[in-house]
């Protein structure tokens, strides 16, 4: 008997767990909004929240617009490219499980109350390019119900498994049990700033934010990342944003960001091909990067993201290409 009773009053807490989860995303959903109030807002919600209000209410007119996932948002130091090229950016990474075509609707949002760009930088990864599909539905799917409309398919669910809901519940439990007299938006969140405190520096480093030192390249996958390939999302989305750049008459320009370094062959025929193909399709588009370059491992936080010393070394040579492609694509 205590046995079971112990086991019923488990099953209990983790339906009440994830019910609690199932409700706040619920809430969300049916009331639009992005930043969940039921717990912390995790930092890449901050991002992609901030970076939305600044598409839509940014004040002055942006030269180039850069966008991506966390390889851009960590990787590309805006105002140190800013200082290289003369010209004023905003770089709007954030997280790569909204997806190349939610990368691309800050861009879309940006135009409708702004002027189009000198240029549009997409900065890519050969790891991210290979993805069939998003890891994180229910993120995906919040970007595209409260930002993004045109990106809303038929059956979108609130979450992909019943142990997200669980999470959700239990980051709820916890806040009520730390939050004292604090919201979700003003709680620390360990080496991130809170939500409010991270806005204004955001914005002062114009989107970039730094990853924090405080992790090593995991050695095992340096033996995996020997070949690369594109799926068929990312070939259909960058067509698409190619497309929509030669419409606005901008020079679209991917850029690849490095791999850390190495002893194995690496194969991105794949990628140069597909790069070939893509640039004889769309005169406007410039695909850089390739053949991949390999950067020492002292230049990274982790195996994904540059660390600060790395990322102003990949900003150099993206603003050193910039010029010459955007010449070449004017040329063509």
């Amino acid at each position: 008997m205590p046995t079971l009773l112990i086991l019923a009053v488990m099953l209990a807490l983790i339906g009440g767990l994830a019910g609690i989860g199932f409700v706040s995303l619920q809430r969300l959903a049916a009331q639009r909004e992005f930043l969940p109030t039921h717990r912390i807002p995790w930092f890449v919600e901050s991002v992609i929240a901030f970076d939305m209000t600044y598409a839509l209410y940014g004040e002055g007119q942006d030269d180039i617009l850069i966008t991506g996932g966390s390889a851009s948002l960590a990787g590309l130091v805006t105002r140190s490219f800013e200082e290289a090229t003369g010209k004023r950016a905003y770089n709007f990474g954030t997280n790569i499980d909204i997806g190349p075509a939610g990368h691309f609707e800050y861009i879309r949002t940006y135009i409708l109350t702004h002027q189009p760009p000198e240029a549009i930088v997409y900065i890519a990864t050969a790891r991210d390019v290979g993805d069939e599909q998003t890891y994180d539905a229910e993120l995906l799917n919040r970007f595209a119900r409260v930002y993004a409309p045109s990106m809303i398919k038929a059956e979108m669910p609130l979450a992909s498994s019943f142990q997200q809901y669980m999470m959700e519940g239990k980051l709820a439990l916890e806040l009520a049990v730390r939050s004292r007299n604090r919201g979700p938006l003003d709680m620390p969140r360990g080496r991130r700033l809170s939500h409010n405190d991270l806005g204004p520096v955001l914005a002062m480093d114009r989107g970039f934010q730094e990853y924090p030192q405080y992790t090593s390249v995991y050695p095992k996958y340096l033996e995996k990342a020997t070949q690369f390939t594109i799926s068929e999302w990312y070939i259909d989305s960058f067509r698409d944003m190619a497309q929509e750049s030669q419409d606005l008459g901008v020079p679209f320009l991917i850029y690849f960001a490095p791999i850390p370094v190495n002893d194995f062959d690496v194969d991105d025929g794949p990628l140069i091909a597909w790069a070939e193909q893509l640039e004889s399709e769309f005169p406007g588009t410039d695909v850089g990067g390739l053949p991949l370059a390999q950067y020492d491992l002292e230049l990274w936080g982790n195996e994904f993201h540059l660390n600060r010393k790395g990322a102003e070394r990949f900003t150099s040579v993206v603003a050193d290409s910039i010029e010459t492609a955007t010449a070449k694509l004017e040329g063509r």
